[in-house]
């Protein structure tokens, strides 16, 4: 998997975080939840931060097999 990672330099799991923060705000106003992406960059600035907070998480805590 990391070689695949560096191969699409994390693109893959960009657009993906991307699609699952777009989801959750959808779901989100469908039960009510005052949740909400207004725009691009929004969504483009927090897929952003989920990972790079993902990439650090994954750095600091050990693989557990």
């Amino acid at each position: 998997m990391p070689r695949l990672m560096l191969l699409t330099l994390g693109l893959f799991i960009f657009v993906i975080n991307g699609f699952l923060l777009w989801l959750t705000s959808v779901l989100a106003q469908w039960l009510g939840i005052p949740f909400t992406i207004d725009g691009l960059w929004p969504l483009i600035l927090g897929t952003v931060l989920i990972s790079v907070v993902s990439f650090i998480l994954n750095v600091i805590v050990p693989e557990r097999r």
